[in-house]
């Protein structure tokens, strides 16, 4: 498109909107990224249990598997807020591990206690309490 413009011929350079897209863009993703990055730790977290074992897998990329004995377990503590999703600590003999972002944390802690206590008992494990 030509123009005349001081009695000369000129050509309009276009301008181009598309770094203020990219820009709103970056700042939703980085207004977003630590949600996204909940998530995703979230989701790479997975617990199972069954009357024997508590199952515990990590990771994304990488997965690391881990087995607790319910008989070897010491004591099992609850945080569950007002959404009733929280977090499980878990000792046993030897470590801690806390399970995080847990539904119903308080009902999931009665009934492994419920199983330490029948594991202990089939296996024929005595517990101590110390005061």
């Amino acid at each position: 498109m030509e123009l005349y413009k001081w009695g000369m011929s000129m050509r309009k350079i276009e301008k181009s909107y598309f770094p203020v897209f990219v820009s709103l863009l970056w700042s939703w993703v980085f207004w977003f990224l630590p949600s996204i990055i909940l998530a995703i730790s979230i989701y790479s977290h997975n617990y199972e249990y069954d009357n024997k074992n508590i199952f515990i897998e990590k990771g994304l990329l990488r997965k690391t598997h881990q087995s607790i004995p319910l008989y070897r377990i010491l004591d099992i503590s609850a945080d569950e807020n007002i959404f009733r999703y929280g977090k499980i600590g878990i000792h046993d003999k030897t470590k801690y591990v806390e399970l995080k972002y847990v539904k119903r944390p308080l009902r999931i802690t009665q009934n492994l206690r419920d199983y330490s206590e029948n594991a202990s008992r089939n296996n024929n494990v005595s517990r101590t309490e110390f005061f």
